[in-house]
């Protein structure tokens, strides 16, 4: 009889050493999410302030064409006046760059509204 209650208490306890390093098996699991966690919001953090960034300078440079355009245009339309043979030429880089202009603000919106989506 004493080495039966010798076994269980001998079971019971590789039983418990097993569950021990089962529960640390997760424990280090769970060091190694919360790490990866940590890296993925810094690259998120630092990514958000480069596309923040990005979408400012790109704002700023859209602000800054569209403010040199009307002068450009006029000058275009003068040479339009003075080469008559090249105004359809003059005209169709007038009517790409106006369009330019739209299709990048329309881009630049789009990515606004993305950025926002995130956050």
């Amino acid at each position: 009889m004493e080495n039966d209650s010798l076994f269980v208490k001998i079971d019971g306890y590789k039983y418990i050493l097993q569950e021990v390093e089962a529960v640390k098996i997760i424990l280090g699991n769970l060091r190694e999410a919360i790490s990866a966690l940590k890296k993925v919001t810094e690259v998120k953090e630092r990514t958000t302030s480069v596309f923040i960034e990005n979408l400012e300078q790109l704002s700023e440079k859209l602000a800054a064409i569209e403010e040199q355009f009307p002068q450009v245009e006029q000058q275009m339309r003068q040479e339009e006046q003075k080469y008559p043979q090249g105004a359809h030429e003059i005209s169709r880089n007038r009517d790409l760059v106006e369009s330019s202009i739209k299709s990048l603000h329309s881009e630049l919106e789009d990515l606004q509204n993305e950025m926002n989506e995130l956050q």
